[in-house]
């Protein structure tokens, strides 16, 4: 509602002219204290990366994937996925499968969309399982 009064309202009012002039001083002290909290925290990050590269120079970065080589990393993502992930989806994907086979009652196209499930999963995780051994032949041949 203060917003809709008039600029000749307000001057001749002095309670609008006292909270207007009480508004505009806690406005600056706000401004004051975001200023002197954003010049500390400058100055402390500023000390802070120049004590991080002081330190980087003296100790080191060891490597986070520990491997060598663009190969060594892909088999490595590959022994991940075939000892972390494949199994879990699998089982999930053959615990679906199951769901649908029992669920079927007498439908056959759930059991067999159920069935169908199951051999994808079994499938898929032979695929899986035989990656690692496609990219072992391939480091052999390159070799």
């Amino acid at each position: 509602m203060d917003f809709l009064i008039s600029q000749k309202s307000v001057s001749k009012n002095p309670i609008y002219k006292l909270s207007y002039n009480i508004d505009a001083v806690n406005i600056i002290n706000m401004i004051k204290k975001i200023k002197n909290s954003s010049i500390f925290i400058f100055s402390s990050l500023f000390l802070l990366c120049a004590e991080a590269s002081h330190a980087a120079e003296t100790i080191g970065l060891q490597n986070p994937l520990k491997v060598g080589s663009i190969p060594d990393l892909i088999y490595v993502i590959i022994d991940w996925f075939v000892i972390a992930v494949g199994p879990a989806i699998a089982v999930i994907m053959i615990i679906y499968g199951g769901f649908q086979i029992l669920t079927a009652g007498g439908d056959p196209k759930k059991f067999e969309t159920g069935k169908q499930a199951i051999l994808y999963a079994v499938v898929g995780y032979g695929i899986i399982l035989l990656a690692e051994g496609v990219v072992l032949i391939i480091q052999k041949l390159l070799q």
